[in-house]
């Protein structure tokens, strides 16, 4: 063991309490069998958290050594600031609800920043007080406007609808400009790849909290894993931004900060997930809520499990093809998925255009469509009631949630298409967040991994990684999920700026040299996995 940083003289007490505290390791240091792999080794905590090397190989707290030795050191230094490099020019195209804490960071950090919006009151709220921003105003389905506003820059960083990201990265193309979306990457975007090569241009992507922290986090543990000798043999995951349990109060137990219409149309998209050596198939029209699962790793919050997209998408990039199960999947309250099952059946969630429902449509109001959606001529009446407890087989939890949500009034319902608009509308206003409420985080990754010991025993472990954030609508005035989302970005987009990323093209997260010095970023910040595990032999 060694200290390097200590005084070549201490006063007696701190000397005796050091000895103190050293005295208490020197069992499980000199009872140790050193011969095993360093995963196997029975040591407390702090010493196996202060190991450097073992078997001859850097341990996984100390793997950015190699990553420094590869590269420029400062690429890489868990404390590299942007207050020590030039300042850097980059343009935002957006000015949504995560876009403050990203500019915050990286306008501190010494980053000139350009926002370029549609929304000129918007772009100059999020920049007030801040140094080194400036605002234009852009249509960013202007494809000139667009490469006008990225020529100059270093980094264009897209916060804009995905179906956008594709005309800003031509316009990076075009103008030798490296690019940055929080956002999946779409096909469409996936095709610059050769382009982005070619120009030795990075475009980043999938680096806010999910997509993003969720990479990170996994391919952490994975490469680990491999590293080590384990094999990962099964991946359940779980994310979903949700309101703090004392702000849940509605029949959704949901509050929406934007749109609704992405989180209700969602519930009508398939899915699939590999489970048990199996394709699991989920076909669209709302089949997903009768797939939820009620989850067990945090019961105090009671929260249900709906499965999102294609899981087995996963398995090749994150290297676990050999895993029976890769599973991911989006986090609701318990009550959401009663309450979303009542409004398909009712025909609300529905994007079918209502002739009612037009703007040249006389007004209506909300108790009229419902009993037009249900077919029922008598919108004043009981039988109203009485034919919509029938349609939902008498369930009066679920009658109640429609009645709570304002279906059933003489409310005038927004003239804007189809069903599920018109409740978007009615939502966007009544389930928001009000002042000093706050939301609420959840990530939870499962493994369970097979160790092979020298002698060919096995043991099982169940790895369980857990973040939880809360907003802090008093401090700093951002919600849980623009903080993972914008402050991740601008982190990585501090990593682009310092050159940070060694390969070129359309990229994803999966690698270490991008998702390691993030996490440690994160980590200066307060966000970090609680990470606990369980042992079968």
């Amino acid at each position: 063991m060694s200290i390097d940083n200590l005084s070549a003289q201490l006063p007696r007490e701190s000397t005796d309490y050091f000895g103190d505290q050293l005295r208490h390791f020197l069992p499980a240091l000199t009872s140790t069998d050193w011969s095993q792999r360093f995963v196997d080794l029975n040591l407390p905590l702090a010493i196996n958290n202060a190991i450097i090397t073992a078997s001859g190989r850097l341990t996984p707290n100390f793997k950015y050594i190699a990553e420094m030795r590869e590269g420029q050191s400062a690429k890489f230094d868990r404390t590299v600031t942007l207050e020590d490099t030039p300042r850097h020019r980059v343009v935002l195209f957006g000015s949504g609800l995560v876009a403050r804490p990203l500019v915050e960071h990286l306008a501190e950090s010494g980053v000139a920043v350009h926002v370029a919006s549609n929304l000129p009151e918007e772009a100059r709220n999020l920049i007030a007080n801040l140094p080194n921003c400036s605002t234009a105003v852009l249509d960013a389905s202007n494809a000139s406007s667009v490469q006008e506003a990225v020529k100059g820059t270093e980094l264009a960083i897209s916060v804009l609808p995905a179906p956008l990201h594709p005309l800003v990265a031509q316009a990076c193309i075009d103008e030798n400009t490296n690019m940055l979306t929080a956002s999946y990457v779409s096909p469409e975007m996936q095709e610059f790849d050769a382009a982005a090569k070619e120009r030795n241009l990075v475009f980043l992507n999938e680096v806010g909290l999910d997509p993003g922290i969720d990479h990170f986090l996994a391919m952490q543990c994975i490469d680990e894993v491999k590293e080590h000798g384990g094999e990962i043999t099964s991946f359940v995951s779980w994310c979903g931004g949700l309101p703090a349990p004392e702000d849940s109060d509605n029949p959704l137990r949901y509050k929406f900060s934007w749109s609704p219409r992405a989180v209700l149309s969602n519930v009508l998209r398939p899915a699939a997930y590999w489970k048990d050596n199996k394709d699991v198939i989920i076909p669209e029209g709302g089949a997903l809520l009768d797939a939820y699962e009620t989850t067990n790793f945090m019961p105090g919050f009671h929260l249900q499990g709906i499965p999102n997209r294609d899981s087995r998408d996963y398995r090749v990039p994150y290297g676990i093809e050999t895993a029976h199960t890769c599973q991911r999947g989006t986090l609701r309250y318990a009550g959401y998925v009663d309450t979303m099952k009542a409004l398909i059946r009712l025909g609300v969630i529905s994007t079918d255009q209502h002739p009612r429902l037009q703007v040249t449509s006389a007004p209506l109001q909300w108790r009229d469509l419902m009993a037009m959606l249900v077919a029922t001529t008598d919108a004043r009446g009981t039988d109203l009631e009485s034919c919509l407890l029938e349609l939902l087989d008498g369930n009066k939890a679920q009658m109640q949630a429609v009645q709570e949500l304002g279906l059933l009034s003489i409310e005038p319902v927004a003239l804007v298409g189809t069903p599920l608009d018109a409740l978007c509308d009615k939502l966007s206003q009544e389930l928001v967040y009000g002042p000093g409420e706050r939301d609420l985080v959840v990530l939870h990754h499962r493994f369970h991994i097979t160790w092979t010991s020298s002698t060919s025993s096995k043991s099982i472990e169940q790895r369980d990684i857990s973040l939880a954030l809360y907003g802090d609508p008093h401090g700093h005035g951002h919600s849980a999920m623009s903080t993972t989302v914008g402050l991740t970005t601008a982190i990585a987009a501090r990593l682009m700026l310092r050159g940070g990323i060694r390969r070129r093209g359309v990229l994803r997260p999966f690698t270490s040299d991008i998702y390691a010095p993030i996490l440690r970023d994160l980590a200066q910040h307060n966000i970090k996995p609680v990470i606990r595990s369980k042992w079968e032999h």
